[in-house]
């Protein structure tokens, strides 16, 4: 077994931190970056992760760990931007757009 601290499309989040996506892009710093989409699709293998995180309500730290098949992983995919500015410059965010996806164009 080996083990490796993925980096994380982002580190921390702030606004709604119920529910979070966590990214990891697979490139050639990855360590899964040697493989190609369809090796990775078919690698009989499993990806555990643990999330630590901060319940402000009782003041303790949380631990979630969650295990995925490589099967399950989305690959070449990205997330549809959920936020736009108005004419004040306020940020606006389309709750609907949250967890749609499209193909990454490099």
């Amino acid at each position: 077994r080996k083990f490796y601290r993925l980096k994380l499309e982002r580190d921390q989040i702030m606004y709604l931190p119920t529910m979070w996506t966590v990214v990891h892009e697979l490139d050639e710093v990855s360590p899964l970056g040697k493989y190609s989409n369809e090796e990775l699709k078919e690698l009989d293998a499993e990806m555990y992760i643990l999330l630590q995180y901060h319940d402000e309500a009782f003041s303790q730290k949380l631990f979630k760990i969650y295990s995925y098949k490589f099967s399950q992983l989305k690959v070449d995919m990205t997330f549809v931007p959920s936020f736009m500015f108005d004419e004040e410059g306020n940020t606006l965010l389309d709750h609907d757009k949250l967890d749609q996806l499209k193909e990454h164009s490099s």
